[in-house]
Parts: structure tokens; sequence; C-alpha cells
């Protein structure tokens, strides 16, 4: 409302109006050394006017729109670019694990076992940024990161994929930073899979946080497990790889379980600069139908 009206104030060649509080425009109007003063508090020209806050008396219906959701407060707009209520879409999910850093916490004293889980931190993140990801969220020494925020699936799997190589790239040269400090290098396991998810801001009050939720986030958690499991670094999943356009008679089919899933999958194995890749699907198993009685 005080918009509209001060943008066609501005069309008609006359400047905005600055609405204050009923207050201060009864307060100042009348008054000029009350309303310059007001103008320098508010670090405005000396030629602005001052209007009333309730400056519409509508003749018909008023369609009111809420700007933002009802557990939404100023504090965390002001804070933000933008509020995410909740959308669905493609998304692709990487999952970045740090191995043994209950072992490094063990011989260490707890800044040491901070600075070196931040670094390892800095590094993944870096080369998710690098690859058009974003970091999503950090748990313990694990962080998730999202891509397709802002691009077609198939650029989201080709930017996933890539900034996995460069996470290896990344916690090498981290390695050789720290050889002296480091009794084994720092490895690390990767879980990449996307799908539709649902992606908007969770929390309660000022304790939100932009994140995504669905099944294809939980695969992704999975196949970052499984890397334990078959020995490599990163695992991904087939409809990423498909996406991205890997052929896949560059990788070698065989058949692993998804826990939770109760499916045998099929999985594609390959090598890549400095890492041991595999890529598994995610076709479910067709469930029995029930029987009738």
């Amino acid at each position: 409302m005080f918009r509209t009206r001060a943008c066609a104030e501005a069309g008609r060649g006359a400047q905005p109006a600055v609405f204050a509080s009923s207050a201060t425009a009864a307060r100042c109007r009348g008054r000029p050394a009350a309303k310059r003063s007001c103008l320098r508090a508010l670090a405005l020209p000396a030629t602005r006017r001052f209007g009333s806050p309730v400056q519409l008396r509508p003749q018909a219906d008023v369609a009111v729109i809420p700007v933002l959701p009802a557990n939404i407060g100023a504090d965390f707009v002001r804070n933000r670019k933008r509020v995410n209520i909740g959308q669905e879409r493609y998304i692709v999910s990487m999952f970045v694990d740090m191995r043994g850093s209950t072992r490094l916490a063990e011989a260490r004293l707890p800044f040491d076992t901070v600075f070196l889980i931040n670094r390892f931190l800095e590094a993944a993140s870096q080369a998710v940024v690098d690859g058009g990801g974003q970091p999503n969220q950090f748990v313990g020494d694990g962080l998730l990161a999202l891509f397709g925020l802002h691009a077609d699936p198939a650029t989201a799997c080709r930017q996933a994929i890539r900034a996995a190589a460069m996470v290896a790239s990344n916690v090498e040269h981290m390695n050789r930073q720290f050889a002296t400090e480091l009794q084994e290098p720092i490895q690390f396991g990767i879980g990449i899979h996307g799908g539709e998810v649902i992606i908007g801001d969770i929390g309660f009050r000022d304790h939100m946080v932009f994140t995504a939720l669905g099944d294809a986030v939980n695969v992704a958690a999975r196949l970052q497990d499984m890397t334990k499991a078959l020995n490599c670094t990163v695992v991904v999943s087939e409809d990423v790889c498909n996406n991205a356009g890997i052929a896949p008679d560059r990788l070698t089919r065989t058949e692993v379980s998804i826990r939770g899933r109760g499916s045998a999958d099929e999985r594609l194995c390959g090598s890549g600069p400095g890492v041991r890749w595999l890529a598994c699907s995610g076709r479910r198993r067709q469930r029995p139908a029930p029987s009738g009685r």
C-alpha cells in the first residue's frame, strides 16, 4: 500500500513521501524544526514530506497476501536474501564423510582435532562451490552438499561428479600440507544420488536452516555408508551417471543391497584419478502382492 503510493507520486515528478508513525507525523507537521530533526535522524534530505501510514480507504474487497509464513520473524528476513517456504525440485545430494576422526581425536588436543576437521570441511566445501553446488549442512565431520538449486538435472549431475573429483584433489593437497603432523593420510567417502525432493526452510523461529528432504537424500547417505564396505572412495547412483552422460560400458556391473530399501540393486564399478569410483542404480525390487484369504 505504502510502496504503491510512493511509486505513483515519484512517477508524477514528486518525491516519495516518508511514512512515519501517526504520532511522529502529527508532531512534525507544521513544525519545521521538528521535521528537520526527524529527517536528519533518518538521513533523508530536508525536502522530503511526511505522510500518514494509513493512506487508502478501500471502496471494494481487498485481497491480503501474506508476505512471510506465520513462524518467520523480521530478524530472520533481515539476514537472508529470500524466504524458502517449500518446493519440489530435482536435486543431486552429495554426502562427504571424513574417515578416522575418532582415532584422530584420541591422539590430539581438542583444538588440533577441531582445526583439522575444519580444514577438511573447508577443502570439501570449496570443491562443492567450485563445482557449482552449495554446501548445505555440516554434521560432525560430514557435509551434505546440494546441486541443481539453479541448474537443470543433467547439469547438476555433471557438477556433482566434477565436485567429487575436486574433493579428492583438495584433500590430497591437504594431506601433503600436514604430512608431518598426520600419522596417516586423511581418508573420506562420498555418496551421490539425485531425485525429486522437497527443499525449504526447516526449523523453529530463529533456528531455521535451508535443506532438502526426501528419499533421494536418504539414498545418497546410504551410498556414502557403502564406501566403507566396498572399499571405494565415491559411490554414485546409476541415475546420476545416466543424466551426466557417462557411458555404462565403461564400468563393470555387480549387485549390492541398499540398506532401508529391501532391494538387490545393480552397481557399476570403475576407477578415476586418485579415487576408486562405484555407481549404484536406484531400482527397487517389486513387492509381492498380498495373498488373499
